[in-house]
């Protein structure tokens, strides 16, 4: 879609609940929630907005408990949470990752990733919570029902 639109300099309009999509083809959104706009602006706009303290840091299988206690030591770390430990997925909610300090959960992050390169705990994937349109769309939709 995105070819055809720049071979003809033509806008095309998407509709679609397949949020994983819409992040991978379109440029601009809008977010909808009971026929009112809660959201508009570019992709990566609208999930720049998202609020969210929180990281999912995946690990191979075997250092999950390793990690969880790094994790856990760490000064900045509210919580540790292994989500699916036979895939190594484990959530992490850091202290003061609010919208108000949004530099604060990239210095947290960098701490924490230092914390397991210094246990030598291999990162296979990092995501800040709120990273994916998914995620924004059930925070915006669930401020609008409220």
């Amino acid at each position: 879609m995105r070819e055809i639109a720049r071979e003809r300099n033509a806008a095309v309009v998407l509709c679609s609940h397949l949020l994983a999509e819409i992040e991978s083809v379109c440029d601009d959104v809008v977010i909808l929630s009971l026929g009112q706009v809660v959201a508009k602006g570019s992709v990566a706009d609208v999930i720049g907005h998202a609020r969210g303290n929180g990281l999912r840091i995946r690990v191979p299988t075997a250092a999950v408990a390793d990690a969880q206690q790094v994790l856990e030591a760490h000064p900045d770390v509210a919580r540790v949470t292994a989500r699916a430990p036979d895939t190594g997925w484990l959530q992490v909610e850091v202290l003061n990752g609010s919208p108000e300090a949004p530099g604060r959960v990239h210095l947290v992050t960098n701490g924490v990733l230092a914390a397991l390169i210094a246990a030598s705990i291999p990162i296979l994937t990092l995501e800040a919570e709120g990273s994916r349109l998914y995620e924004v769309f059930l925070q915006l939709t669930e401020e609008a029902i409220q």
